[in-house]
């Protein structure tokens, strides 16, 4: 399944950032095509290239399968989620315009809505939610203005999952931009069945793939302006981006390494099935709100949680937590803001410098529940 070693495997709890171990034909593939390929995609016609070609293809009928899009030239290939969003958001973005958004958005998406607020007067608006960040669909108003939604699928703070169905139902004609980045692989996406306009994922978390490679889903029907115009392969005799998907978002060599190794971790999501991790959190939450002093950040709702959570202890910055779980156990997590303070904002976290975060990943068992719960409670009681 893997190559770790299966110590440091138990002890990593910040899959949120990126997932470890891969399975160990993510490297093979990547090695198989660097080594025995070479060939970039879509830029000839030997051999080589169209070996390249047809993995990178393959790659993004996978991921199409995975995501719920039926034609797959709707997916094109990206840098990371954050490139995704961008895309996105700059293409959709209108002068003086509305965004509306979830209270649990990260840097990706609300970055790039700051930066298009002072350079077109876009302005962003927060959906109305309960306490845990969730999103009411059936209170959002959905102003004149409104060019774009964005909502994280699951929140990378507090593991909230967003009804994003209900929430489209309710923008109507309103584009809604998913960012699937810490939910694909992990929690079931039907892009097609729930009316999604756009989805970005990130090919490093639960997708079990390499740094470096994402993608965004879009729509038929929508399109978006080239973010970076460049060459493509196709349509060379002209000085105008093709608008034909992928192409239109896809300028420049792709990281076909990485592809080929996202292909890979793609084949054994679909042989192995999506994660445990929503169980395996389920059960930490319960154990962790046993312990004196310990705040848990989690979905109100069992049913509304993702595979991750944060937790606060009173009288302690979530970074001093942190260490001492790492120097006393090994517990390797992510403390502090988390490249999200909407969300610690929202959930009353944001003066004490962010909470703790614990993300559960897919080579996980029951007894990371015991380790982590067990790391938590001493780290606690430690002067």
């Amino acid at each position: 399944m893997h190559a770790a070693d299966p110590e440091l495997v138990a002890r990593y709890f910040d899959h949120g950032a990126t997932s470890f171990p891969k399975p160990a034909a993510v490297a093979r593939a990547m090695a198989r095509y660097i080594d025995g390929c070479g060939g970039t995609y879509g830029r000839a016609a030997y051999g080589q290239v169209h070996d390249a070609s047809r993995m990178v293809f393959e790659t993004r009928e996978r991921l199409a399968r995975l995501i719920g899009c039926a034609d797959s030239s709707r997916v094109a290939f990206t840098l990371n989620a954050t490139h995704a969003l961008n895309l996105a958001i700059q293409g959709l973005a209108r002068p003086n315009g509305v965004v509306l958004v979830s209270p649990l958005e990260h840097n990706s998406a609300m970055r790039p809505l700051f930066a298009l607020g002072a350079r077109l007067g876009l302005r962003t608006a927060i959906m109305p939610h309960g306490a845990d960040g969730r999103v009411r669909p059936e209170a959002i108003e959905v102003p004149p203005p409104a060019c774009l939604a964005v909502v994280s699928h699951q929140s990378n703070v507090n593991g909230a999952l967003q009804p994003i169905a209900a929430i489209k139902k309710r923008l109507g004609a309103v584009p809604l931009l998913v960012d699937a980045a810490q939910s694909a692989g992990e929690i079931p996406l039907d892009a097609e069945r729930d009316g999604l306009d756009l989805v970005a994922v990130s090919g490093h978390k639960h997708l079990l793939g390499p740094t470096g490679v994402g993608a965004l889903y879009v729509r038929p029907g929508l399109a978006l302006p080239a973010l970076m115009p460049g060459g493509t392969g196709s349509r060379s005799d002209s000085l105008e981006q093709p608008e034909v998907m992928p192409d239109a978002l896809e300028s420049g060599t792709l990281n076909v390494a990485g592809l080929a190794g996202l292909c890979a971790a793609l084949e054994f999501l679909e042989t192995n099935g999506l994660g445990s991790g929503v169980r395996l959190a389920g059960l930490a939450i319960v154990e962790l709100r046993k312990i004196s002093g310990v705040r848990v950040l989690c979905a109100a709702d069992p049913a509304h949680r993702g595979g991750l959570f944060s937790f606060a202890v009173d009288g302690t910055p979530p970074s001093e937590v942190a260490r001492v779980l790492y120097a006393r156990h090994g517990i390797a997590v992510r403390a502090g803001l988390c490249c999200a303070p909407s969300a610690h904002r929202a959930l009353g976290t944001s003066d004490v410098g962010g909470a703790v975060r614990v993300s559960f990943g897919r080579f996980h068992d029951d007894g990371a529940v015991d380790r982590i719960a067990a790391a938590v409670a001493d780290a606690v009681r430690r002067p």
